[in-house]
């Protein structure tokens, strides 16, 4: 009897296991178009998930664009990309979509949740001509949206709340006319239009918004507004228009095309930043500062974001100083940001009380003793939060970077000298009060013949649940024992702790080497959300994606119910002790994780062979080789990334389970 339930017990344990970490893609889904062959239209900017983790998706298509079998953009606009808001059911069914096109320029920026049944979009499109709004067709005055005295091109950001089965419930639109020194309006008669669409359509605002609990709304404007007019009496035949030089004073913001909002600017540089906070619906703009003070040298900046967390605002970002100079500046009521030399691009946080006082900054440095060339950056591009830290995404790489070294405020926390092409992707874990440095965690990129960026330049890439942080990244050619062959672009999910110890990466290739960005990260429950776009055919698990378009889009469902449960570092070596049978018996396997080879020891003689079982039932012998005192070693280079299950047998016969985690080698070198 007591043997009889000890076996029980073994088989209930082994059932667990496989339970408890099953993992793979449930389904893979994509959209392409055919349009401009030189472009990229398809691509998934920002999604979210509601309490049944169902997907609300934002995204730029192609204007004929399918999504299995579905045309996602009813009108055809020629030689333009499409806005496209979709609901994935948690199947991967399309039950919904919504789409916005013009012959302007369209622009997918944001989706948040904005009630526990509606979602809020944050878009910019082009008004003129005809206009395919969600689910009608607007060609003429009589049809536009809104009233408008701004310019001609009549470029707005729209804010578009639709409940969860796609019913529009609200829409605010916002744009801007520029204020001359005079106190007159810049109208589309003084100015050239060349390049006007462009700056009215996607400088209105930024890209990024976010709304707190009562529903206020935090924006951000760059202050990059310049404009050419006409000078008969200038040498060049225009003039700029610019707060730096005095031409401009202030900007006028318009809420559904009527005068709302007038904000004075002093003299101020080009590359300054402008934080607005307004009641719900655009109501009221309750306060805007300006966040940089006593600039010097030219600076602008690039991939700036806002996020509202537990009533305290983050602006986080990069900026490039120009011309192989120096610029700096003063967060207004903190203390100096530097900005060096040129194309090195540098992140900063800045955490914010709800009225727009700053907290504390950091900024992430990299300095190198290589001329910069091509691609060499210490930003950050991605955020997260816990209940005590703040976790920043960043990335560094170039072409022909000898030695560098990144800080956190000063303080250097990584040196390299690879002497070859090198990129790396990291977190850094802040202190959510102060902003000092608690940990962070790094992975690394051999590269090929060119750099390649280990993270592109995207948000929302970032997500921390269960003591594991996760992001997405890109990595070129074979690293250290990484099982990816040396002419794919690898892709992958990389997972660490929260104080920076790797646990796995999910790894999927593309079949040729072409240009490949995995974009975005959203967690429900035990689910990864991944998505990214390719210009190539794409293998996810058993899925392929064939590319038959400019680009292709593609979502991935991900499910490891070992994400449910808080994950546990075990130690540097990771020793793991598991007493598996009566008498207290004990088998300690370490490391484990694990990269390529694991030590087992055990109180007990065992077999030269073992079983090895990995999560689909698949089941082979293995060969443990003895090293003497109880102690065996076994070589799992060749198996792939996995997690398994090692079935002992002692010489007395009696059989015993160790489960193993198998890692990908690309973490460190």
């Amino acid at each position: 009897m007591k043997a009889s339930k000890r076996i029980i017990l073994l088989a209930a344990f082994v059932v667990l296991s496989l339970a408890a970490h099953a993992q793979q893609f449930d389904w893979v889904k994509s959209y392409t178009g055919t349009d401009r062959p030189s472009m990229t239209d398809n691509y998934i900017v920002d999604q979210v998930s509601d309490n049944d983790g169902n997907l609300y998706i934002l995204g730029q298509c192609s204007p004929n664009a399918l999504f299995d079998g579905q045309t996602l953009v009813p009108i055809h606009h020629d030689n333009r990309n499409c806005i496209m808001i979709a609901k994935i059911s948690t199947i991967g069914e399309l039950l919904w979509h919504k789409s916005i096109a013009s012959k302007g320029v369209n622009g997918a920026h944001k989706i948040k949740m904005m009630t526990d049944n509606s979602i809020m979009c944050m878009v910019s499109f082009d008004m003129r001509d005809s206009l395919y709004y969600l689910d009608t067709l607007l060609v003429n005055a009589d049809n536009v949206l809104m009233p408008t005295d701004s310019m001609d091109t009549r470029g707005v950001s729209a804010f578009i709340n639709l409940d969860f089965d796609g019913n529009l419930l609200s829409q605010d639109f916002l744009s801007q006319v520029l204020i001359d020194n005079k106190g007159n309006m810049l109208t589309s008669a003084l100015v050239y239009s060349s390049g006007i669409d462009k700056y009215l359509a996607e400088n209105v605002m930024s890209t990024s918004f976010d709304i707190d609990e009562a529903g206020n709304i935090y924006l951000f404007k760059v202050c990059g507004d310049i404009v050419y007019g006409h000078c008969d009496t200038c040498a060049s035949g225009f003039i700029d228009y610019s707060f730096e030089n005095g031409m401009l004073s202030g900007v006028k913001l318009l809420l559904n095309g009527q005068s709302a909002f007038t904000i004075n600017a002093d003299h101020i540089k080009n590359w300054n930043l402008l934080l607005m906070k307004f009641s719900p619906h655009f109501n009221e703009l309750q306060n805007y500062k300006y966040v940089f003070e006593n600039e010097t040298g030219s600076c602008y900046p690039l991939r700036t974001y806002i996020q509202e967390e537990a009533g305290d605002i983050y602006l986080y970002g990069c900026m490039r100083a120009n011309d192989d100079e120096t610029a700096s500046a003063t967060v207004t009521g903190n203390r100096n940001l530097h900005f060096s030399r040129n194309k090195t691009e540098e992140g900063f946080l800045i955490k914010y009380s709800t009225d727009f006082n700053p907290i504390f900054l950091t900024q992430i440095n990299m300095q190198s003793d290589t001329a910069m060339n091509q691609f060499n950056t210490s930003n950050i591009n991605s955020i997260a939060f816990d209940s005590e830290s703040v976790f920043l995404l960043s990335t560094i790489g170039g072409d022909g970077i000898s030695n560098y070294n990144v800080s956190v405020n000063g303080t250097t926390i990584d040196v390299m000298n690879p002497n070859t092409i090198l990129n790396t992707a990291f977190f850094t874990r802040l202190n959510k009060n102060n902003g000092s440095l608690l940990s962070y965690g790094k992975i690394i990129s051999a590269g090929g013949s060119s750099a390649e960026a280990p993270v592109l330049n995207m948000k929302n890439n970032i997500v921390v649940n269960n003591n594991r942080v996760f992001f997405q990244i890109l990595y070129n050619g074979v690293t250290d024992n990484s099982s990816n062959d040396s002419n794919l672009a690898g892709m992958g999910v990389a997972i660490f702790d929260y104080e920076g110890h790797p646990i796995k990466l999910v790894e999927y290739y593309g079949t040729s080497n072409v240009e490949k960005t995995p974009t975005y990260l959203c967690f429900y429950d035990s689910i990864l959300y991944l998505t990214g776009y390719s210009k190539g055919d794409l293998r996810l698990g058993n899925s392929n994606i064939s590319s038959t378009g400019n680009s292709t889009a593609y979502l991935a469902k991900y499910t490891d119910t070992a994400f449910m449960t808080p994950y546990v570092y075990t130690g540097d070596t990771g020793n793991v002790n598991i007493t598996l049978v009566e008498g207290g018996n004990a088998f300690v396997a370490y490391p484990n994780p694990f990269r390529q080879r694991v030590t087992i020891e055990s109180s007990e003689t065992l077999t030269a062979t073992a079983w090895l079982t990995d999560l689909t039932g698949r089941r082979e012998q293995v060969r443990l080789t003895a090293d003497g005192n109880g102690r065996y070693t076994l070589d799992l280079t060749a198996r792939p990334q996995a997690t398994y299950l090692l079935s002992l047998t002692t010489a007395s016969g009696k059989t015993h389970t160790v489960r193993l985690m198998k890692m990908s080698d690309i973490f460190t070198r």
